[in-house]
């Protein structure tokens, strides 16, 4: 018996001791008296540093107001950390000695977490020396949070294009700015796509902080064409405690998603400089074709109409000097070796002289108009010159230049000794009256050399797209060695840009050689010549 009672009275002193020290520490919390530091002693002050879990302290401001004294935390006092994101702000260690029941602190940081000790103390003179509580009432306490600092400026949301790789058009990369002084770290965002016109379900993200310092947003891929409402919420550590921050920490931003069309910038700019390039072009080809093509045509015309009123133009209005003109001082006229349409054709030589072409001549066959001839009769006799100056075969009649300054007009040919060929050829009949030197027949083998040269001055007019219109024996010049050459170009015209040429005026036609085609309609094409 007396073994087993001594736990129970073990037990029995433990109740006690712990309900003298409850005793004990209501009385301190109720009974509060000022300490006074001048009367401590150099031993309860080196107790007093052992117990104290408060070491190093600054001094607080504080004020009495009745009853009540505050205490004021400045700003100066609180050493605040560089870091934006860190929700405990170390302010130190205060302590303060009070009378009273009632101790206000004002000027705490919000929603942060601080730790408060109580201790009781009593008179000095108290026994044994420690006048203050060994066991402080101690609270672990949060300042209440700040719903509105979790609240992202809506002015600092951005809603700009993807620039991801695929640069879908629908895609919208959404950035802000974050809060500056939130309730503790920022655990995430919740960033929700709502269309204005509700007919599609809202989309909605929750990306983490980091993520999104580190992507510098949110993107939001495939958002079919309207208007969009942004609604982005800060997740705090307040937040998730306080349903009213959560509903006030949201912000908004509206935005539009428009259809892409065709027609977009680039493609826009794309089609008008390709369109410009087009008209530059085409441009430029009609006015070469109205220089090189349609000017020639209308000059032609000019000179088929002009036949009616041949005092209407004068020479100069359709001819200009070029590189072909001679200088008619260097040309001399001999005598006469035949006529032609409009004029007369001289024997003649000139003094060293060179063609275009670079051929140095002497003699040559000099064709003139005649000094009656009209306006219209001397355009066709410049406009045959200006024929020839394309010209340059073995087989047709070269020219040497044109004297169109002043009267009359000359046109310089190469001489052809024995004239055309169809006074050629009577002169070889037998017993005609042509034949005074008794010559023979041509062989054979002349014919078919004659008729090879024609033929082979005819393939090179049509390569040149020129129809003569009035080959003949007669307009067929024979020069000194038998060769066969092509001349009078009067009637010859340009055919390339038309399948045929049909003649306008009243001019007289080869009836006699024209083909059964041009008889008919009065047409000419390259094959009217064969």
């Amino acid at each position: 018996q007396r073994q087993q009672s001594k736990p129970n009275n073990i037990y029995l002193e433990d109740e006690r001791a712990n309900e003298a020290d409850f005793e004990n520490a209501v009385q301190n919390l109720v009974f509060v008296q000022q300490d006074s530091k001048k009367s401590l002693t150099e031993k309860s002050q080196i107790r007093r540093s052992r117990r104290s879990i408060l070491k190093d302290y600054n001094e607080p401001n504080e004020k009495q107001y009745g009853d009540e004294r505050f205490i004021f935390i400045t700003q100066n006092e609180v050493n605040e950390t560089t870091s934006l994101y860190r929700s405990e702000l170390d302010i130190g260690t205060h302590k303060i000695n009070v009378t009273t029941r009632r101790l206000s602190i004002v000027g705490l940081r919000h929603y942060t977490q601080y730790q408060i000790w109580i201790h009781a103390c009593q008179n000095i003179s108290a026994p044994g020396g420690a006048y203050c509580s060994q066991r402080p009432g101690w609270m672990v306490v949060r300042t209440a949070p700040i719903a509105s600092n979790d609240l992202v400026d809506n002015r600092t949301i951005k809603v700009i294009n993807s620039t991801s790789f695929k640069q879908d058009p629908r895609s919208r990369k959404i950035t802000w700015q974050e809060p500056s002084n939130p309730n503790g770290i920022i655990l995430a965002y919740r960033v929700t796509v709502v269309a204005e016109n509700l007919a599609q379900t809202p989309i909605s993200q929750c990306v983490k902080a980091s993520n999104f310092r580190e992507r510098e947003g949110v993107v939001f891929n495939g958002l079919a064409e309207g208007e969009y409402l942004v609604q982005v919420e800060t997740i705090s550590m307040a937040s998730l405690s306080f349903h009213a921050i959560k509903e006030i920490a949201v912000a908004h931003k509206l935005f539009k998603i428009v259809k892409p069309t065709f027609f977009t910038t680039t493609v826009v700019s794309f089609i008008t400089v390709i369109v410009l390039l087009v008209l530059s072009i085409g441009s430029l080809a009609a006015y070469y074709i109205s220089r090189k093509v349609l000017g020639e045509k209308v000059r032609e015309y000019v000179r088929q109409q002009i036949s009616a009123n041949p005092e209407y133009l004068s020479q100069m209005d359709v001819y200009k000097p070029d590189e072909w003109e001679l200088k008619r001082s260097t040309i001399h006229l001999e005598e006469e070796i035949g006529r032609g349409t409009f004029g007369k054709v001289y024997r003649g030589y000139g003094d060293n002289c060179k063609s275009y072409l670079g051929v140095t001549f002497g003699e040559c066959a000099i064709k003139t108009v005649s000094e009656t001839a009209n306006s219209a009769e001397r355009l066709h006799f410049l406009i045959e010159a200006s024929v020839m100056k394309q010209f340059n075969t073995p087989f047709i009649v070269k020219l040497y230049g044109v004297v169109s300054d002043g009267q009359p007009v000359l046109v310089v040919m190469e001489m052809m000794k024995k004239g055309n060929l169809r006074d050629y050829l009577r002169s070889r009949r037998p017993n005609a009256e042509e034949n005074v030197d008794g010559l023979p027949v041509p062989g054979a083998i002349d014919f078919f050399r004659w008729a090879s040269q024609v033929a082979d001055g005819m393939a090179y007019l049509e390569s040149l797209k020129f129809c003569h219109r009035d080959l003949a024996a007669r307009n067929c010049m024979v020069n000194e060695f038998d060769i066969v050459k092509i001349g009078d170009f009067g009637m010859a015209r340009d055919i390339y840009y038309h399948e045929y040429y049909k003649p306008a005026g009243k001019r007289l036609m080869p009836v006699r050689w024209m083909a059964p085609e041009s008889l008919m309609d009065g047409k000419f094409t390259m094959k009217s010549d064969v």
